[in-house]
């Protein structure tokens, strides 16, 4: 075993994230940090008394030997990534793909060979987590069907586009859509055809929109959107005209002949300390109740009402 008279370096080697092996020329393990025990499965003093072919599957320890006694004679560094991966062996016998780099280094006047391993058997599983986790979010906080941002997404979103609104003084407009005649869609063609149809509502309520707007789709047939940045009503009626007339031009979904509009609610409102998120949204949704009520196909547009005290 060999004892590092600077505590400094063996401090570094030993907290380092990879594996670290340092050997002799014949192969003898010298010095192991932490974390190459985790990965073999050995103490320090197992890992110390033994050589680097004890740590490789038995049907390979010929050739490493040669490859060992080749890079003694003629060390050449070899970046982790570099070379092909490799097959480790642990200290119960199982296998594990792993990943090495060689440099013949200099410590405290000797030289010798260090090894260092990363064990992909871990890195993969780290990545099929991560992978994991980043579809759970998505599930978490997109529609299942478009793609848009669900309830909780839209909130979480627009709670932030609401403060950048508030310091600089910035109106918003909230726009709620229902679909019309989306139930006897379902009920002539099935529900196969209403989710097409809902789909690409959703593409042509974005093709309106920009990146920094939000939109989502809340239950059914039912979208919200948030628009920032707006600067004058011109705006937000051409805009929402634009989407409207774009739903209604739907009228040929996978060969079935449909006809559809919309009922939209628009509220704006003037950002400030006293504008609840869920009281917009309520109001909005009661504009597109009035849109609906005053034969459809309609948009009433409102201005945001703080509710009365009391």
């Amino acid at each position: 075993m060999l004892h590092l008279k600077d505590q400094s370096i063996r401090t570094i080697l030993g907290v380092c994230p990879v594996g670290i092996l340092l050997s002799d020329p014949q192969g003898n393990i010298l010095f192991c940090n932490t974390k190459a025990q985790k990965i073999f499965d050995y103490n320090e003093a197992s890992l110390c008394s033994m050589t680097i072919e004890q740590l490789v599957p038995t049907r390979f320890r010929h050739e490493h030997a040669h490859f060992r006694h080749e890079f003694a004679q003629y060390p050449a560094t070899r970046h982790m990534g570099e070379g092909r991966q490799l097959s480790g062996l642990t200290s119960y016998n199982e296998e594990i793909p792993i990943e090495i780099g060689l440099a013949q280094v200099e410590l405290e006047g000797n030289v010798y060979s260090m090894i260092t391993i990363i064990d992909r058997s871990q890195a993969d599983r780290i990545s099929e987590l991560e992978a994991m986790n980043r579809q759970l979010t998505q599930a978490a906080t997109h529609d299942y069907l478009t793609g848009l941002a669900n309830r909780r997404l839209f909130i979480e979103l627009v709670e932030k586009l609401m403060g950048v609104a508030m310091r600089h003084e910035e109106s918003l407009a909230f726009v709620f859509i229902d679909l019309d005649g989306f139930k006897q869609v379902n009920d002539k063609y099935g529900h196969n055809i209403g989710d097409l149809l809902l789909v690409e509502v959703a593409n042509e309520l974005q093709r309106h929109v920009r990146k920094s707007d939000v939109v989502s789709r809340v239950g059914g047939d039912e979208f919200l959107l948030c628009l920032n940045q707006i600067e004058c009503f011109d705006d937000i009626s051409k805009v929402v005209g634009n989407q409207l007339s774009g739903i209604c031009n739907i009228t040929d979904v996978n060969g079935c002949e449909i006809q559809t509009s919309a009922s939209i609610g628009v509220v704006t409102v003037k950002i400030d300390e006293t504008v609840s998120l869920l009281e917009i949204i309520a109001q909005a949704d009661c504009a597109m109740y009035r849109a609906k009520a005053n034969g459809k196909g309609r948009i009433v547009c409102t201005n945001y009402e703080h509710p009365q005290a009391g």
